[in-house]
């Protein structure tokens, strides 16, 4: 991702109220991008990880606030550890009790997550992302609407890498908080 601006943002928003924080990409990794409806989020700060950005503010009409946290993984194994210990780290640093985690995490927690790839042994990779999730406190949001929301060109290799992980006050707080896979394309 190169440089973001203002224009890029608003059209992307489809109006003008839009707040935005972004990550240039570094090497292969793509870069970040978090937007939000100011009229609606009350932005208090900003941070950033090796493989994340994120935002800390409250919605507007509540006093508690919301961490959102945008992730993009790298490939690799090794990566992917440093980049799952750096966001536990950061979720205990900061504290707070609603939090929202979402990106691609490059990860599948299961071998049903994962459709038309054959000779990959992942049992460690899905055991070390599974602990992740539960060391993190945050719930797995199941997805509805599809099973996978990664496919490769030739539409043959399919995985569940994109995700929503939240706190159980996030949850609560959210009455009837799902995550549904919007058709390819989108």
């Amino acid at each position: 991702m190169e440089v973001v601006s203002r224009s890029l943002c608003e059209s992307l928003w489809s109006h003008e109220d839009v707040g935005w924080f972004s990550k240039q990409a570094v090497g292969h990794s793509g870069g970040l991008l978090i937007l939000w409806d100011k009229s609606k989020f009350v932005l208090s700060e900003f941070f950033m990880g090796t493989h994340y950005i994120g935002v800390v503010g409250c919605l507007v009409g509540e006093s508690q606030k919301v961490s959102v946290v945008n992730v993009y993984a790298p490939c690799d194994l090794e990566g992917k550890k440093g980049c799952w210990r750096e966001l536990i780290q950061e979720i205990e640093a900061r504290g707070g009790d609603r939090w929202c985690v979402v990106g691609d995490f490059n990860a599948i927690r299961c071998k049903e997550e994962r459709k038309g790839v054959w000779g990959f042994d992942r049992r460690e990779e899905m055991r070390l992302f599974s602990d992740f999730v539960n060391s993190s406190g945050l719930l797995d949001l199941q997805m509805f609407g599809r099973q996978f929301n990664w496919f490769r060109n030739d539409g043959k290799t399919m995985s569940r890498l994109d995700r929503y992980l939240v706190s159980v006050d996030f949850a609560s707080s959210r009455e009837g908080l799902e995550q549904w896979g919007l058709p390819r394309g989108m």
